[in-house]
This record gives C-alpha cells, sequence and structure tokens, in this order.
C-alpha cells in the first residue's frame, strides 16, 4: 500500500505487511498523517503516513470491516454485520 501525493508524484510506502486480501476499506485523517485500514479478520489498524509504522490495532468487531470515517479523533466503522463502533 502506497499514499501518493499527486502534485509531486512522491509517494511513501504504508507497510509491505498489509496484504490486498486482508484490506476491505481505508480511511485517512484530515491532515492525511494518518490511514486507518479495516479489514476481514475485524479489526482496524492504524498507520503513520510518512514513516510507514503501525500505530495501533482496534478490536471490536466480529466481522470484517466494510466502512470507516475519521472525524477528528474518532473513527467510526461499520462490520459487514452491520454494527457500528
Amino acid at each position: 500500500v502506497r499514499f501518493w501525493q499527486l502534485k509531486t508524484e512522491l509517494h511513501h510506502p504504508i507497510n509491505q505487511n498489509i496484504r490486498i486480501n486482508d484490506l476491505e476499506c481505508l480511511a485517512f485523517n484530515s491532515t492525511n498523517q494518518f490511514i486507518a485500514v479495516g479489514g476481514w479478520d475485524g479489526t482496524i489498524k492504524i498507520w503513520h503516513i510518512k514513516s510507514g509504522k503501525l500505530l495501533k490495532i482496534l478490536e471490536g468487531h466480529k466481522s470484517r470491516v466494510i466502512s470507516l470515517q475519521f472525524e477528528n479523533d474518532t473513527i467510526l466503522s461499520i462490520d459487514h454485520e452491520k454494527n457500528i463502533l
């Protein structure tokens, strides 16, 4: 997974450990410093874009995470069974 800046065509790798099969959805925070990745395993992984480091793994969903949205310091997440956390 890479974060591309369209004006400069520079890109930052997020992390080589993200397999495309694990990724169901993603969202960027308002400053584009962080990316949240929702997966098939019901977790949400928070990555720092420039360093590519995994910062947190959020657990709580019992099915795959299908939608994410950042709102300030909060992430809204919905899983396949329509549970909102």
